[in-house]
C-alpha cells in the first residue's frame, strides 16, 4: 500500500468524525446542554442520526473530487476506500 493511500484513509476516517462532533457542537450551544447530552439526545433519534451521519461525508465527497482534479489519485484513492466503508457501517446501522 502507498504511503498516499494510507494518508487519504486517514483523512477519511478523521474528518467525518471532525463534521460530525462540530455539528452536535454547534447544536449544543443553542440550547445550552454539553456535547455528550447532545449526542445522547440524537442517538435516540435514530432517522436523525443517521441523517447526520451522512451528511458529515459530504466533505469527504468534494475532498475526493478536489483530489481527482489536482490529479492525486493514490489520496482520492483511500479517501473513497474509506468513505465507501463508512457509509456502509452507518447503513447497516440505521437498518438494524
Amino acid at each position: 500500500m502507498k504511503k498516499q493511500t494510507l494518508i487519504g484513509m486517514i483523512i477519511g476516517i478523521v474528518l467525518p468524525i471532525i463534521c460530525a462532533a462540530g455539528y452536535f457542537y454547534y447544536t449544543s450551544l443553542g440550547r445550552n446542554i454539553s456535547v455528550i447530552d447532545c449526542f445522547k439526545a440524537y442517538k435516540l433519534m435514530s432517522a436523525l442520526m443517521f441523517k447526520i451521519l451522512s451528511f458529515s461525508l459530504m466533505p469527504n465527497a468534494a475532498l475526493f473530487f478536489l483530489l481527482v482534479n489536482k490529479n492525486y489519485d493514490d489520496l482520492a484513492k483511500g479517501l473513497l476506500g474509506i468513505t465507501i466503508c463508512y457509509g456502509v457501517v452507518v447503513l447497516l446501522l440505521y437498518c438494524v
